[in-house]
């Protein structure tokens, strides 16, 4: 599964990205993109302040993006499988529990402390 993400232009911030739509694809996105794309123009509706500066086609899904830029996380993303998504978790999970293990006092069943040694004195 694949998912369009841009930038709403009605949003008060550029930096806020929104998943405009999804396919089974990445080329099935990129076709649809192409299709929507139009000559920028220029809509004087009166939706919000001032003119809307637009490049995808009157109607259509798109119309109301901005083009993707290469910040914000914004364009063409992959999602994960379930498998994928379960072995990253496993191993960001795995990486937190060593790096607690290595850092934080651990209070032992005997009820003792074990203080993990200072990582600059080791």
């Amino acid at each position: 599964m694949y998912v369009l993400i841009l930038n709403d232009m009605r949003s008060s911030q550029i930096q806020t990205c929104t998943r405009a739509v999804w396919a089974d694809t990445k080329e099935e996105l990129v076709k649809l993109m192409a299709d929507c794309k139009v000559e920028p123009w220029n809509d004087e509706s009166k939706i919000g302040p001032g003119v809307w500066g637009k490049v995808y086609k009157k109607g259509s899904v798109l119309e109301w993006y901005n083009e993707p830029v290469d910040y914000y996380g914004q364009g063409i993303k992959k999602l994960p499988t379930l498998d994928e998504a379960l072995k990253e978790a496993e191993e960001n999970h795995t990486k937190h529990v060593k790096y607690l293990q290595s850092t934080v006092p651990h209070m032992m069943s005997e009820g003792k402390v074990f203080m993990p040694m200072d990582p600059v004195q080791q």
